[in-house]
């Protein structure tokens, strides 16, 4: 909001000047209404909507403060690219570096405390949201790469490979010349932000408190460069940009003064978000160290108190040697919990549950008679009678 608004004075002080351009309009009134962006922000913004209402009436995560977010969003491209600022930055360094930090240190970070895929998808109609979300399964390509673009490294190279290549004075001219070559430059910035500040926001998942120290430093090390880069740009003796030394001049600001401004917006700028997002992630750090330190404390008090009772019985030398059992049994479960629910913890803070059913050795080895159920047997009944002895005398044999 700070930069939304630091943005917007930045405008206003600029089209307060009343300065003209060639064609002799004056600069406030000098609005780009271009149809393809005003389409593509009208698309976007009418699916959001509605899949935002969607999950709204059925009960989803559908925060208002997504809204909020999607709209400044949406305000900041379009300010980017309908405002006076497009048509200053062919004149002035200053605007082209304030138009720049609008559409990667504004609009993508905004975009994704959105969390506009979910969103997007309930926005769309019911056969074609079940097509696009087959397109986004996890063994799916499209989500391969995704997950892919998302990892640090790659996404921090890529976001400042883009940022150095653009502002080397050989293709920032050529931007100036070819507005085809300009808009190219202005969606790669855009896209490539959107890939960096991911791995910082993660709209789509729930990051483990142990990525905030990578993120930390992922964030300082972006700092860094855009630090060095804004330094070059601001603090060189030449003209790196030949296109603003034939432009006309606005409030009579020499190239040299135009150089050293817009050096000074893209460091004030950058360097103010990565400030920010880093002390929201220092806090976010800090704030699970005292909770953890909270639920230790907890839980070590338990065990004392356990132990207290078990040393207790012990001391009164109570005969009852069930009840000691009962109490150190109990001590054993505690213990075993704690470690049980740190081990969990850990588990789940760095991987999501699988519910595979393993078949282990124990479970394969054979039960041995004498520990199985078996019925009892039966106790032996007394013996059948025998036949009589018919037509056999017991001492001479047959009789005739």
């Amino acid at each position: 909001m700070i930069l939304l608004l630091t943005m917007l004075f930045l405008t206003w002080s600029i089209t307060s000047a009343h300065a003209h351009i060639a064609a002799g309009d004056n600069v406030l009134t000098d609005w780009h209404w271009r149809w393809d962006v005003i389409s593509v922000l009208f698309i976007f913004g009418t699916l959001y909507i509605r899949g935002w209402l969607r999950l709204r009436k059925i009960g989803g995560e559908a925060k208002l403060s997504q809204l909020v977010f999607y709209a400044l969003a949406l305000g900041a491209i379009g300010c980017a690219l309908l405002s006076p600022i497009d048509d200053l930055a062919t004149y002035l360094l200053i605007a082209h570096m304030a138009q720049h930090e609008l559409l990667m240190m504004l609009a993508p970070p905004l975009i994704l405390l959105a969390n506009p895929a979910p969103i997007l998808l309930w926005g769309l109609g019911g056969s074609l949201r079940f097509r696009v979300g087959d397109l986004l399964t996890r063994r799916s390509v499209i989500r391969r790469l995704l997950n892919f673009l998302a990892r640090m490294p790659v996404a921090w190279s890529l976001y400042v490979v883009n940022l150095w290549a653009w502002h080397y004075p050989v293709f920032y001219e050529a931007a100036l010349r070819e507005e085809w070559i300009h808009d190219i430059e202005h969606i790669l910035f855009f896209l490539t932000a959107l890939v960096f500040w991911w791995p910082v926001i993660r709209p789509a998942s729930r990051p483990a408190p142990v990525e905030d120290g990578r993120r930390i430093l992922y964030l300082f090390l972006a700092a860094t460069q855009d630090t060095v880069l804004s330094g070059l740009i601001g603090l060189s003796s030449k003209i790196l940009y030949p296109h603003y030394e034939t432009a006309r001049r606005l409030w009579e600001l020499t190239p040299p003064e135009d150089q050293i401004g817009g050096g000074l917006v893209m460091w004030a700028v950058g360097g103010v978000t990565y400030l920010v997002a880093i002390l929201i992630l220092v806090d976010a750090l800090l704030s699970e160290g005292r909770r953890k330190s909270s639920i230790n404390r907890a839980l070590a008090q338990g065990i004392e108190n356990v132990e207290g009772r078990v040393r207790s019985e012990h001391q009164q030398g109570n005969p009852d040697k069930r009840k000691n059992d009962f109490f150190a049994e109990a001590h054993s479960n505690v213990r075993s919990s704690v470690s049980y629910f740190f081990s969990v913890r850990a588990t789940t803070q760095t991987k999501k549950p699988t519910t595979e059913i393993r078949v282990t050795q124990k479970a394969m080895t054979p039960v041995s008679p004498s520990t199985c159920c078996a019925l009892p047997l039966a106790k032996p009944g007394p013996k059948p009678p025998q036949k009589p002895n018919v037509g056999r005398h017991p001492s001479k044999g047959p009789v005739r």
